[in-house]
């Protein structure tokens, strides 16, 4: 192995090393399929304690378990295992630019309390506002690219073929957000999600930035706003699967947009809103949907086959996934 390469990753590895450890109690949640519920329980597990200011340091975390106690800041989280949990006490924040989480990789998330209130927050962005404050930024706020232009905010790089690994939050704030080209949770600019992103518990916020125009143009999503059944429609206007189900889900939309907490978006893969509208006037659909010029979006979610259809849980799971064809007897 280069020296120069064994001298940086034998420092990456000491920064956990030289780091103690203690006993944490923490929420684990599950889903209970039968009663259509989240469950609760807790676990108790020896835990190294991340801690200090690191804001130029990357740190590479292995299979294990993390606890964050305090104000605590790195520069770059490296998932380097399968079996990495984080454990985010009351009152703490970790603060980072990049959470690389790649391939087989896998990240736990959890809370020491039933209210969660310790916080990942993850910002590759830059603005050129003074404020400096750990935050979502605002739509007052100017934009420009941040330091990891291409990667998601949690994620991939920005390397073609570099799919995000797995994500499993239990419980805790996350906050999440680009810097330019990745996903805020997910692919970077050439990526996409490879494994699962599972929302048992607590606060995740994901937000796009884009640098691309002057000023700001922001797209939020939240668990916080899942209150109730969330479709995700992804779609193409000349797709003959797609043209036969869109009018059925547009039946389904009509049925239950008066339900409690329910939301539908149709989301076009590679159409843009010209002959997206054309067709919505043409079929008197009334579906809200969002026309999208290029993959990105939809690659963050498969690589190929539409009509696909995601239904959510109010809890952040993906409970049914209808490909190729709506199955509207379920």
């Amino acid at each position: 192995m280069n020296k120069k390469v064994f001298f940086i990753l034998a420092l990456l590895c000491a920064v956990v090393q030289g780091a103690w450890s203690e006993s944490v109690t923490f929420r684990v949640r599950s889903w209970d399929d039968k009663n259509k519920q989240v469950v609760t329980t807790t676990d108790t597990k020896d835990a190294t304690v991340l801690e200090g200011i690191h804001k130029d340091d990357w740190i590479a975390l292995y299979n294990g378990y993390y606890v964050v106690k305090s104000n605590t800041k790195y520069k770059v989280l490296n998932i380097m295992g399968n079996d990495v949990h984080l454990i985010l006490a009351d009152g703490a924040l970790l603060e980072c630019v990049h959470v690389k989480l790649e391939g087989n990789h896998k990240l736990y998330i959890y809370s020491d309390s039933e209210e969660g209130t310790g916080r990942l927050y993850q910002k590759n962005y830059q603005t050129r506002s003074s404020s400096t404050s750990p935050g979502m930024p605002s739509l007052s706020d100017k934009y420009i690219d941040g330091e990891y232009n291409d990667a998601a905010g949690i994620g991939s790089g920005g390397g073609e073929g570099n799919n995000m690994g797995s994500l499993y939050v239990h419980g805790g704030i996350v906050e999440a957000t680009n810097g330019g080209m990745g996903a805020a949770i997910g692919g970077g600019k050439d990526g996409s999600i490879g494994g699962e992103v599972v929302i048992y518990g607590g606060k995740v916020t994901a937000q796009s930035i884009n640098t691309n125009y002057n000023g700001a143009e922001t797209r939020t999503f939240s668990t916080s706003q899942l209150t109730g059944e969330t479709v995700i429609v992804f779609f193409n206007t000349w797709c003959p699967d797609c043209q036969r189900d869109l009018p059925l889900l547009n039946d389904y939309y009509l049925q239950h947009k008066d339900d409690d907490g329910f939301q539908m978006v149709a989301i076009s893969r590679a159409e843009g809103v010209a002959s997206v509208s054309d067709f919505w006037e043409a079929n008197n659909l009334q579906i809200p949907y969002s026309a999208q010029d290029d993959r990105r979006v939809y690659d963050l979610f498969a690589s190929s086959i539409i009509p696909r259809i995601y239904f959510v849980s109010p809890q952040g799971i993906i409970t049914r996934i209808d490909i190729e064809h709506f199955d509207s007897g379920k």
